[in-house]
């Protein structure tokens, strides 16, 4: 099954269109099953609550809370959703968009990083629109395609399964203080080895991935709670609550304080 722009087989929420973009809030009950299908144009969908397994191409991916994928248009794949309700959050590419301008990657996933966390900014603006939300969006659109085009670039050679495995133990363990000696003992790799393949199929370092992740909690946790900064900041695994707000910024572009504020004004 083919669908057309802006068509989504789940529950659409809410939605705008904007500069040559379709953004569009969808919501999919527990246990959900969707047939092979595709889409008629590339679209990003960050994952806001809930969680999915997909196949695509022969491979599968575990989508779960602000993790995004990029669907090149005419991909097909599969959807099964778990738990309970998943929300999704789509920047659909319309014709006339930049997407027609550049080349773009095949299918790719991204486990928080540059594009996740743009897109959680996007969201919010979504959200608001208001008169400068427009600009705003195609701000963080342009910035969006530059970390796609660099997806472009890394994308030859398959991630080997022990680098998977490897990426999967640092997600599992991100508020512990992992050294990449004992992840590399676990997937029987060589740290230095380790370090390199890192970097070349997910664009960062271990390191930087595992503050990435971390930064994510602590988004997670602002949004849901009003517990003490201190207490985010020690939960997420940062040493100290000057060491969370340093990162949080470095990452966002507001403070762990400005972000609640944001949250709580939209």
């Amino acid at each position: 099954m083919r669908l057309g722009s802006g068509e989504y087989c789940g529950e659409v929420l809410r939605r705008e269109n904007t500069r040559c973009l379709l953004l569009t809030e969808t919501r999919y009950g527990a246990g959900a099953r969707l047939a092979r299908h595709s889409h008629a144009r590339p679209y990003l969908c960050l994952v806001r609550k809930g969680g999915y397994t997909e196949t695509y191409n022969g491979s599968t991916r575990h989508m779960k809370p602000l993790m995004a994928a990029f669907h090149p248009a005419g991909e097909e794949h599969t959807e099964t959703f778990h738990g309970g309700e998943t929300r999704g959050f789509n920047v659909e590419f319309l014709p006339g968009s930049i997407a027609d301008e550049l080349p773009m990657p095949p299918e790719a996933e991204f486990r928080g990083g540059a594009v996740a966390n743009l897109l959680v900014r996007l969201y919010d603006e979504f959200r608001r629109m208001d008169d400068a939300s427009p600009l705003a969006i195609e701000g963080l659109v342009l910035q969006v395609m530059g970390e796609l085009q660099r997806a472009r670039f890394r994308a030859p050679g398959a991630v080997p399964p022990w680098l998977r495995t490897a990426r999967e133990l640092l997600a599992d363990r991100f508020r512990d203080s992992v050294s990449m000696a004992e992840v590399a003992a676990e997937v029987a790799a060589h740290p230095v080895h380790l370090a390199a393949a890192f970097r070349k199929h997910f664009g960062c370092t271990a390191g930087e991935y595992v503050r990435k992740l971390r930064v994510e909690f602590a988004v997670r946790r602002l949004r849901a709670s009003n517990a003490p900064l201190a207490d985010i900041a020690a939960e997420a695994g940062f040493t100290d609550q000057s060491h969370f707000t340093r990162t949080f910024k470095r990452q966002l572009g507001v403070t762990p304080a400005q972000y609640r504020q944001t949250v709580r004004a939209s």
